[in-house]
């Protein structure tokens, strides 16, 4: 995803905070499609980055923690690049094969080189 520096409008911000609700929604689907959202967002959605991290760690639905690993490196670009890197590191590790793709994909497009190394292990 290119970094872009456009100002959200309010009904722009509206529509991020209110996928931000959503990502505590007990269905799967809905946190999904609010992580989703968010990652289209990228660094204008850095306030969600804690929540969507839970959500890369350790949420119940293998495919929003996929979308959720891919959106923390969106998140990071053009934004927190180091932080989002240090997370995708911890998540390249993770015991499914598809948050391991995920977490490295992400890293390469954050590249953050100190982070490349770790794709070596």
């Amino acid at each position: 995803m290119a970094s872009l520096s456009v100002e959200l409008t309010e009904l722009d911000k509206g529509s991020l905070s209110d996928a931000g609700q959503k990502l505590a929604s007990a269905d799967p689907q809905v946190r999904l499609r609010a992580v989703s959202a968010i990652a289209e967002a990228g660094s204008a959605a850095a306030d969600f980055f804690p929540h969507v991290l839970a959500l890369a760690r350790a949420d119940s639905s293998l495919a929003v923690r996929q979308e959720a690993v891919r959106t923390v490196a969106s998140i990071g670009i053009g934004g927190n690049a180091r932080q989002a890197a240090a997370a995708l590191e911890e998540l390249v590790v993770a015991e499914e094969g598809q948050i391991r793709a995920a977490a490295a994909r992400g890293l390469g497009a954050l590249r953050v080189v100190e982070s490349l190394g770790v794709l070596g292990r």
